[in-house]
């Protein structure tokens, strides 16, 4: 119930359920979009990708951790596609959280956990990954239950904390 009730809190935005606040300034390019820009024309575009991803950019790289999956510009790597997907998941970005469930679930570029795979599928499907509702599915039928409650609380506090730090930017 509770776990419903954050979830209903944290979308209602998308969902048109609280009072719209007054439009913001358009932003100014950040310094990484400006030194993407800087950079000499020749500079390759997975160049200007890894650049993006690593200023911090969330879709730049969950982006680069596809590349790194499926071996497009990059050497195929797990290991980093892992690493991309995870601080791209750690800033919100749903279908990062998909994957490194995926990831954990398989064992593929990190351990095998089912804790963090079932962790990263709860936050995904609150951000409305359908398939992250069948993997929690299986994943909670090889899992016990104070391992399933104590994965649950983890999202519920990661949830909190980045509505949080979303709500203080």
């Amino acid at each position: 119930t509770v776990l419903a009730l954050v979830l209903v809190w944290f979308f209602a935005p998308q969902l048109g359920l609280r009072a719209r606040t007054p439009a913001k300034a358009a932003p100014q390019p950040s310094a990484s979009a400006q030194a993407v820009l800087n950079l000499p024309p020749n500079a390759s575009s997975i160049d200007r990708l890894k650049l993006l991803a690593q200023s911090g950019d969330a879709s730049a790289q969950f982006s680069l951790g596809i590349r790194y999956a499926t071996g497009e510009d990059v050497p195929q790597d797990y290991t980093q596609a892992a690493h991309w997907f995870s601080l791209a998941a750690e800033q919100g970005n749903v279908l990062a959280q998909s994957n490194l469930a995926a990831y954990y679930w398989a064992g593929r570029g990190v351990s095998q956990d089912m804790s963090k795979a079932y962790f990263w599928a709860v936050l995904a499907q609150a951000g409305g990954d359908e398939p992250s509702r069948v993997r929690l599915s299986y994943l909670a039928s090889r899992m016990s239950r104070p391992q399933i409650l104590t994965a649950e609380q983890q999202a519920n506090d990661w949830i909190r904390n980045h509505r949080t730090r979303t709500a203080q930017r």
